[in-house]
């Protein structure tokens, strides 16, 4: 009796073993028959993911895999063996035969994708959308981090190819995609079509678009998207409660994506139809838009978005874009534009360094420090009836050529600050003067101890942030400066 106890007993822990976490390890040299161990490694991620029980890591020895994978259960982390370059490649792969992501995670949560280089991935095909990694359906608390994604393309030649690096996609309801964080990763060399490299859209509720760097794209960086239809019910069609913080992106430009022609129209972060986001910090430099927020679809709202601390310069059309891009969109309201440094945009007279499109609804432009290019337009504002409620002061606004610096506001243009504000009775408390930065000329802009910004902003209260993009004490003795960095 007692030999078919402890019999028992050592069959239970045997099975016991098994279902704690552990770590799954794959290389290319490896085998689908051997144990995943690290001397034993695995030969395929599908299969290591398969035999994965809830917990467990899978790590990639350095090498260069080319499969699709698909998340089969949630609580699983992917990752690459520390210092090693583990390397999904796309090259010969056909989208859409199978799925149209290199990792696809469908109604999972608790996953981890950290670590990896995934490239190549591209179609020809209108009705197939390459993805690098796609997240769909509903699930909470996915990570992607710390990857490398190019070479993810549309090569379809005409209007109508799409292409993403990363999209989530909340396509359930009233069951969303929370606490999604996308951070750390360098995403570059895409062919996009109408699409975004990095895009939430639907019914995603709380996520964190941070640190990225993103660059050398022919379409939209990062986008935040609402009422396209993507949730099943449209009480729940809006990305919402984001943070899109400390992002680093420069030459993205339409400028000959078929979908586009020669426009030029692609924005380094943009929020169309989204909610309750907030842009902090970011640098967009050397595209088409540095932040546009609007909403593509007539009578849907972009609302609630914050644009702070951002540094926006030398982008061809603007520096912020607001409303829709024409009178059969949506509208821009209840956003605030709030101590940004705008420089010299508008590098192609195309919208000014601020753009009011159509249909911006009481919006409040302050604390903002805006330096005009060779064009000197400050605001561009063409639309004299759908500009309503919006609300400027405490900028600080300088040019090279003050004789000629404009301010277009419904569709009429006033030279020069003093006439602005006497016709207008707008940003009366607001400055033409040199901001005096550090060293403009390298891209500092942080204003020297003379500099006119110091303590002229408004305290706004906590909308504000409690830090600059320095993290350095927004507020000090009750004092506010403006631009992006406090002195």
């Amino acid at each position: 009796m007692k030999k078919n106890r402890m019999f028992f007993l050592l069959l239970f822990l045997c099975f016991a073993k098994t279902l704690i976490a552990s770590e799954i390890f794959v290389s290319p040299q490896g085998a689908n028959s051997n144990r995943g161990e690290i001397n034993s490694p695995l030969k395929n991620i599908q299969n290591a993911l398969m035999l994965a029980i809830a917990g467990d890591k899978i790590i990639l020895r350095a090498g260069i895999y080319k499969e699709e994978i698909n998340f089969p259960k949630s609580n699983l982390t992917l990752k690459n063996y520390p210092g090693e370059l583990a390397i999904l490649d796309g090259t010969g792969l056909t989208p859409g035969k199978i799925q149209e992501a290199m990792i696809l995670i469908e109604n999972k949560s608790d996953v981890t994708v950290e670590g990896l280089t995934i490239r190549n991935y591209q179609s020809k095909s209108r009705s197939i959308v390459p993805n690098a990694i796609r997240v769909e359906g509903a699930g909470k608390n996915l990570s992607i981090l710390n990857n490398k994604i190019y070479g993810i393309k549309t090569n379809y030649t005409r209007k109508g190819g799409n292409a993403h690096a990363i999209s989530v996609y909340g396509t359930q309801a009233p069951e969303a995609l929370q606490n999604i964080r996308i951070e750390n990763n360098e995403i570059f060399d895409l062919k996009l079509g109408s699409s975004e490299a990095v895009v939430v859209n639907g019914n995603v509720d709380g996520f964190v678009i941070k640190n990225n760097y993103i660059h050398n794209s022919n379409n939209i960086a990062i986008d935040a998207i609402g009422f396209e239809g993507s949730s099943p019910d449209s009480k729940y069609d809006q990305a919402r409660s984001g943070l899109i913080f400390g992002n680093v992106i420069h030459a993205v430009s339409s400028r000959g994506n078929p979908a586009y022609g020669n426009s030029v129209s692609a924005g380094g972060i943009y929020v169309d139809g989204g909610r309750d986001i907030i842009i902090d910090s970011n640098t967009v430099y050397d595209s088409d838009i540095g932040v546009e927020i609007a909403s593509e679809h007539r009578g849907k709202s972009t609302s609630n978005v914050i644009v702070r601390n951002n540094v926006l310069s030398f982008n061809r059309m603007a520096g912020v874009a607001m409303g829709g891009y024409d009178s059969a969109r949506g509208i821009t309201e209840n956003c605030l534009i709030i101590n940004n440094t705008f420089y010299k945009n508008n590098s192609e007279d195309l919208g000014g360094e601020i753009f009011l499109q159509f249909y911006t609804h009481n919006n409040v432009i302050k604390n903002n420090i805006i330096v005009a290019g060779n064009y000197n337009k400050f605001f561009t504002n063409g639309d004299s009836s759908g500009n309503v409620g919006n609300v400027l002061d405490h900028n600080l606004y300088y040019s090279s050529n003050p004789k000629t610096a404009s301010f277009e506001w419904k569709n009429l243009t006033y030279v020069g600050l003093a006439t602005f504000q006497k016709s207008t009775n707008l940003d009366m408390h607001s400055l033409y003067a040199d901001p005096l930065f550090e060293n403009e000329s390298q891209g500092n802009f942080r204003p020297l101890s003379s500099s006119p910004a110091i303590n002229k902003g408004e305290n706004l209260g906590t909308v504000l942030g409690a830090i600059d993009r320095d993290s350095e004490t927004r507020v000090q003795d009750g004092e506010v400066d403006l631009g992006a960095f406090e002195f």
